[in-house]
């Protein structure tokens, strides 16, 4: 119980610690340099909004190309290759894609 209690103690100081040091930060800003970090918070917070959507964007072009290539190469193999062991394969993936 003593050992639980003084880590519990130790992580508190911690913490307190961490808050001292960031007061002083903030506190000796003026008014208008708050206003302009603030400003800034948003600003990078919107610019990894759109980050992301773009990310999202790229995500889905780079699949819906994949899914094409994939299909390209399905129906290759079922125009070219009628005898080809990898004939069951390509129609077991159209299945599977339900086209």
């Amino acid at each position: 119980k003593q050992w639980y209690q003084r880590r519990v103690a130790i992580t508190a100081g911690e913490v307190k610690k961490e808050k001292e040091e960031k007061l002083p930060d903030t506190a000796m800003l003026s008014k208008k340099q708050r206003n302009h970090r603030k400003e800034q918070a948003k600003v990078r917070k919107e610019l990894l909004e759109a980050e992301a959507v773009e990310n999202k964007k790229k995500k889905s072009r780079l699949q819906s190309e994949s899914l094409d290539h994939i299909f390209v190469t399905y129906f290759r193999i079922l125009k070219q290759y009628h005898d080809s062991p990898l004939l069951p394969i390509a129609l077991a993936g159209i299945v599977y894609f339900h086209l």
